[in-house]
């Protein structure tokens, strides 16, 4: 049987390996482990759990989404684009946890899970120690009760 956790960590891997920008998908993991992980392929994803109210039946998510910083070694004169890819990167960025929310507002899914809230995305650049951009959100998830049983005759 699975439990509320594992039904929201299945919901939104699910719609974040839908999404053609996002290569890895992480859960759990330290910053030491999406930073130096030779395995892992960026764009990549990280989810974390960062709460849980047992009354409200919701669970609160870190997702985390990060890519690396290409900078051009040639001269460039557009003083819009610069040297390097940030533009680029935060837009994917802004793409995929803009995706993400939506599908987790909008569409139904087999779990009942609900939408309840996500905060304004925290944006970074040049952060860890290989130099990353991205973005960071907390999705805060609903989840039905329907498998809690409790014996309160003795049993």
């Amino acid at each position: 049987m699975r439990n509320a956790i594992s039904n929201c960590l299945e919901l939104l891997v699910g719609y974040l390996q839908s999404d053609i920008d996002v290569n890895t998908i992480t859960i759990f993991n330290t910053d030491d482990d999406i930073d130096f992980n030779k395995k892992n392929i960026y764009n990549l994803v990280n989810i974390g759990i960062v709460s849980s109210n047992f009354e409200n039946k919701t669970i609160g998510f870190e997702v985390l989404f990060i890519t690396q910083r290409d900078d051009v070694k040639t001269s460039i004169t557009d003083k819009l684009n610069g040297n390097d890819n940030r533009v680029d990167n935060i837009q994917t960025a802004h793409s995929v946890m803009n995706n993400l929310v939506k599908k987790l507002r909008l569409l139904n899914n087999d779990f009942n899970i609900q939408y309840v809230s996500s905060t304004e995305p925290q944006i970074f650049f040049k952060a860890y120690t290989n130099g990353m951009d991205g973005m960071t959100i907390e999705v805060i998830l609903q989840y039905p009760d329907n498998e809690t049983d409790v014996c309160c005759n003795g049993c």
